[in-house]
């Protein structure tokens, strides 16, 4: 894969939204797509950086949602950092039972829920 630029997942998708659902894998980024959101994730999940990839989310309103655990604690606290400057609007949100999104959701969590975090 050297030499081959990499952006975030669902690219496409995270250029026309406005609200972005930045989640720490492509599961829990497709599982925000099935429920109604734009779901993105960054190569290489919550210990990679979000630097290389800012620009992707200038100006969006950025919902970081990383795992229950403390590289996802770690990582989402550090990407709501760089986005300070960049997006539109930052928040952290964790879901309230299971390691992930996807879990969650598992487990009979809702949309309605999701946006309500």
């Amino acid at each position: 894969m050297e030499g081959v630029p990499q952006v975030l997942f669902r690219l496409p998708e995270v250029e026309r939204a406005r609200e972005v659902l930045l989640l720490e894998g492509e599961k829990d980024a497709l599982t925000a797509a099935a429920l109604g959101f734009c779901g993105t994730t960054k190569p290489h999940g919550a210990k990679r950086s979000i630097e290389p990839f800012l620009e992707a989310l200038r100006g969006k309103d950025v919902v970081i949602c990383y795992d229950r655990d403390d590289a996802g604690r770690a990582g989402a606290v550090a990407d709501a950092d760089a986005l300070r400057n960049v997006a539109r609007s930052r928040k952290l949100v964790f879901v309230p039972e299971g390691k992930d999104l996807s879990d969650w959701i598992a487990q009979g969590g809702t949309r309605e829920a999701t946006a309500q975090n």
